[in-house]
């Protein structure tokens, strides 16, 4: 496993582990629908999509249905989402005009 996902499952275990006494015991669950939201966003989602995604995932954290599966594609989601902020993502429009050419090429 990798160290990140190591320190995450040891995180949510010292969570369940104190039953918040450091932090609210849904703490994972809002940090979770802040993350999708601002990735949603960024990615240029509808606004009722990405509200909808933000209310199963903060249900299904809080029941700690998949939680640690939530934080981990949380922490891949926000990588993106910052990549994508600072330019260094390619907008998806031009990765589709790209796909497109490269099919179109290799069809010819």
């Amino acid at each position: 496993m990798r160290p990140l996902f190591k320190r995450i499952d040891a995180w949510l275990a010292e969570d369940q582990h104190h039953h918040g006494q450091d932090r609210p015991t849904d703490a994972i669950a809002w940090i979770n629908v802040l993350v999708y939201l601002a990735a949603a966003f960024e990615f240029g989602v509808p606004i009722w999509k990405a509200v909808i995604i933000a209310v199963l995932v903060t249900v299904a954290s809080a029941m700690n249905y998949g939680r640690s599966s939530f934080a981990r594609l949380g922490v891949v989601l926000m990588a993106l989402t910052m990549l994508r902020w600072s330019g260094a993502l390619a907008p998806l429009e031009q990765w589709l005009t790209t796909v497109a050419a490269a099919i179109k090429h290799c069809a010819a």
